[in-house]
Parts: C-alpha cells; structure tokens; sequence
C-alpha cells in the first residue's frame, strides 16, 4: 500500500530540488505546453498571495524512469548526476518549469515583466515606453537589483516605487507550496493516478496514456 506525506517549500527549495535533479519530471510526462498568458496568471496568483495547488510526486529510485530531455520539459539540467530517490513529479511540472524560466530565463515566452507603478505583469511588446520596469528575470539577482534600485531612486515618485519592489521580492521569496510525496507504489497504480489527475484541463491523449505505462512496466 501507497504511504503519502505533505511538506510545505518555498520557491527557492523547489528550484533547488530541481538544479541538483532531486525532483525531475518522467519521460512519460508531456513536455511544457503553457502559453505566455498562462505563465502570467501564475505570477498574478503568487503575487496576490493566492494557492497555485499542491505539487503531486512520486518518491523512488532516481534511474526507476528516464528523466525527460530539458529541451522539452524546461527543467534545468543537473550539473552533477544525481543518486537516491528522486521526487518524480506528476502533477505540477507546467507550473515549476514556468516559475523557473519566468525568474531565471531569458527566453522570449518567459520575459515577463512587472510594472511596479501599475502593479500589473506584462510582456515588452504590452510595456509602456515610460513604465518602471521589473524584469521578473532580475528577481533573485542582487546585482541586477541594486542597479533597478538605484534608477529607481532617481524618479519622483522613487520611494513607492521601491517600496513596491522590495515587496514584490519578498511575496515570492517567502511563497510556499506543498508538495504531496507518494511512496511505495506500484507502477500500475501511478499509471491510474496520473491518469486521473490529467483527466481534467488539457487531457491526455490515448497515446499519452500509452506511453505511460509503456515507461511504467516494473511491477
């Protein structure tokens, strides 16, 4: 029988798990298929303060699956091999690889930017010429930071403006999100819950499905 446990991560704890390959999505898994505006409304929720839904992973042997190419799950590539078991993610791997890419991607459908004097999130082609800027790239990069500050602090109504900013740093700083692990289950009943998670939204193909068990053949 399965066994299940809940913990609570910030942002920069998932990214961890998903540098060092901790946590990586399976081969069966689709690749990422957001649009842009889909990524925007994430950070409109993480900005508001609002739950994104929980992350769903399976815990096992980090060679039980293959990991799926980078090219296509936009996960970042390990530096180094990793060994143990691995956080096989099943529900959640569109909204990490959007999260990851939004803060540190420079790739065009993850260029989002926040206008701090208008509160809102935007791409550059929506941006106005005179907008005080907010790469969200820029977020966890002190250097890049303290230069927004600084030309920040040169605009007339600079102190709302930095006020604005450091607390855009610190909602997704602190955000956190739990992430179910499931232990100790067989290969067919993952098979049936990743299924059933997929039932909903952009559904699975039959060939989806397929290649799912196909990937899941141990017993």
């Amino acid at each position: 029988m399965s066994r299940t446990r809940t913990s609570i991560y910030t942002l920069i704890d998932l990214f961890h798990f998903m540098e060092t390959g901790r946590v990586a999505v399976p081969s069966f898994q689709r690749g990422y298929v957001w649009g842009r505006e889909a990524v925007r409304q994430l950070f409109i929720s993480i900005n508001s303060g609002y739950p994104i839904g929980t992350l769903i992973a399976v815990e096992t042997q980090a060679d039980h699956f293959e990991v799926i190419p980078a090219d296509l799950s936009l996960f970042p590539t390990p530096k180094e091999s990793f060994s143990g078991d691995r956080l096989w993610i099943i529900d959640g791997a569109q909204r990490m690889a959007a999260l990851y890419n939004g803060l540190f991607s420079v790739r065009k459908p993850f260029a989002l930017l926040y206008d701090l004097r208008c509160r809102e999130f935007c791409f550059p082609n929506q941006a106005a010429s005179d907008a005080p800027l907010l790469k969200m790239s820029s977020l966890f990069s002190s250097k890049e930071l303290m230069l927004l500050q600084a030309s920040l602090a040169n605009d007339a109504d600079g102190e709302p403006l930095l006020a604005e900013l450091n607390a855009v740093r610190e909602r997704f700083y602190s955000y956190s999100i739990p992430l179910l692990v499931v232990a100790e289950l067989a290969d067919f009943e993952l098979v049936d819950i990743f299924a059933r998670i997929n039932s909903t939204g952009l559904a699975l193909t039959k060939k989806e499905i397929a290649r799912a068990k196909k990937h899941t053949s141990r017993k």
